[in-house]
């Protein structure tokens, strides 16, 4: 059951509430503003009061804390803090150790093999294989081959990370009779692939040597022409990758049925995206050519093999 309202009480709230929303037209403030107004003034000096004493209070607990806390490093704080700074010195950091542990592992040179050259008779080529074992490194190898009073000009390559491949002087003139010569390294450089530039580093090399060889055909000496004596070797090279480069070397394996018989070196100036050269190779190998193998050379991480500067 609804309450009756007293109509004498409604209407003096209508009249308050109206009265207290009407502005006065000479004080520019409604009946509420002006209570409000009054209600201030009139308990200034207890508001003031209030506010001061909250003040009192903040400042109070901020320097009780300052003088807590200076306390609590005079009597302790600071005799820790030596004491850690002292031990800090005193512990020794094993870097050597360190280094030792994250360095990368040496590369590894594996059989040498010899060849009569197939650019002139007489000359002698060697080869030589070599394994990158580290995922993220890649190890400029100096090195150079001797045997006996044969030694040849220093040379250098690049083995990329993970990578097996070959190290070879191709055409040297040896003094005397070259019958066992060793592979001398005479120094490795070392640099780190950041994860920046490839997170993986197996997945950005076969993306910037993706290389399609097509099929190899050998025509023996005087097969062409009968006054040519040397092997003929075409095959047809595509680069598949994105990018174009100023100059890709290729070692050329040179096969008699299963037995390495001879290698040439091959380098396609420019290979751009997307393009495919005919190799057309001659070889004065002795022995018979059934086929041949083709392995890139090109260092991908060196930015001045690519026409353009983005890698």
């Amino acid at each position: 059951m609804a309450k009756e309202v007293d109509p004498k009480q409604a209407a003096a709230q209508a009249l308050k509430k109206e009265v207290g929303g009407e502005v006065n037209p000479i004080t520019g403030m409604s009946g509420t503003q002006l209570a409000t107004s009054f209600w201030i003034a009139k308990h200034r000096p207890i508001l003031r009061k209030i506010l001061i004493g909250a003040l009192v209070i903040i400042d109070v607990a901020l320097v009780g804390y300052s003088v807590w806390g200076w306390g609590t490093y005079a009597f302790y704080g600071f005799w820790k803090e030596r004491t850690m700074l002292r031990d800090m010195a005193a512990v020794h950091v094993p870097f050597k150790a360190y280094n030792a542990k994250h360095a990368p592992t040496d590369v590894a040179p594996g059989e040498v093999l010899l060849f009569d050259s197939g650019n002139k008779a007489g000359w002698k080529d060697m080869l030589a294989t070599i394994e990158n074992p580290n995922e993220r490194w890649v190890a400029e190898v100096v090195y150079h081959f001797e045997d006996g009073e044969n030694i040849t000009p220093t040379e250098s390559a690049v083995v990329l990370p993970a990578e097996s491949t070959y190290l070879g002087v191709l055409g040297f003139a040896a003094s005397t009779t070259v019958r066992n010569p060793s592979l001398v390294i005479e120094r490795t450089l070392w640099s780190r692939v950041s994860m920046r530039l490839a997170p993986d580093p197996a997945v950005y090399i076969a993306a910037r040597r993706d290389f399609t060889v097509g099929e190899v055909a050998v025509n023996r000496p005087g097969a062409t022409k009968k006054d040519v004596q040397t092997t003929q070797i075409l095959f047809d090279v595509t680069n598949n990758t994105i990018h174009s480069y100023w100059s890709a070397p290729f070692w050329v394996l040179l096969y008699s049925n299963n037995t390495l018989a001879g290698v040439e070196l091959v380098t396609i100036e420019p290979f751009d995206m997307g393009e495919t050269k005919r190799i057309d190779l001659r070889s004065l190998v002795s022995r018979t050519v059934t086929r041949a193998e083709v392995i890139p050379r090109l260092n991908v991480f060196d930015e001045s093999v690519f026409k353009s500067s983005s890698l």
